[in-house]
C-alpha cells in the first residue's frame, strides 16, 4: 500500500527519508507483504502502523515473560 492510497498519508518521518516520494518505509525485520498488511490494518482501524508494530512487540515480550502488567505504550 502506497502513501497515495491513504488520505493524508504523505507525512514523512526520519524512517522515510531516502525513499522515493510516496513509497512506504520498509522494515528490515518484516517482509514487504507483512508491512503492507500492518499499514492496511492501521488504516482500517484508524490507528498507526507504529502503534500496531509496538503492540506486536509488546505481545511477543509478554509471551516470553519479559513484560508483565505493562501497557503497549511503554514499549
Amino acid at each position: 500500500m502506497r502513501d497515495d492510497d491513504i488520505p493524508g498519508g504523505k507525512g514523512q518521518g526520519r524512517a522515510g527519508r531516502g525513499t522515493r516520494e510516496g513509497d512506504a518505509h520498509r522494515s528490515l525485520y518484516a517482509k514487504p507483504e507483512t508491512f503492507d498488511l500492518i499499514r492496511r490494518l492501521a488504516f482500517e482501524t484508524n490507528t498507526t502502523a507504529q502503534a500496531l508494530y509496538r503492540e506486536g512487540l509488546f505481545l511477543m515480550l509478554q509471551k516470553r515473560g519479559h513484560v508483565k502488567g505493562s501497557d503497549p505504550e511503554d514499549i
